[in-house]
């Protein structure tokens, strides 16, 4: 499964998709992570990784999903209360397609328009 990068801008959703592999682990040192298990490396090699780090754009940050499996997604959400009303998500899945979604509110996100 190849590793999808995202760029987000803070003010508006700008978002760049960038097919990318890891050639050495960069977590804790230029970016923050979570995976599973926790050693794992390349994060190919992860059930789950999620990475995150300043952009080179000024007020954006670039985002890092990859999962495992031959069937499944990983989604990121953004929530300005923490409960996902009127939020964005964006989901991974692993046909590498990504979607996009929107939280009205806290039931099943609405599909929008498909990213890739």
């Amino acid at each position: 499964m190849d590793v999808f990068k995202l760029n987000f801008l803070v003010v508006g959703l700008y978002l760049t998709i960038l097919l990318s592999l890891s050639k050495a682990d960069t977590c804790g040192v230029s970016q923050f992570c979570f995976r599973s298990p926790n050693d794992c490396f390349p994060a190919s090699e992860c059930t789950y990784f999620v990475g995150w780090s300043p952009s080179n754009t000024e007020g954006a940050i670039d985002f890092e999903l990859s999962m495992s499996g031959t069937s499944g997604y990983i989604a990121l959400g953004f929530s300005k209360d923490r409960n996902m009303a009127n939020s964005d998500i964006i989901a991974c899945l692993s046909d590498n397609k990504i979607l996009r979604y929107y939280a009205s509110s806290r039931a099943t996100p609405t599909r929008q328009t498909d990213v890739s």
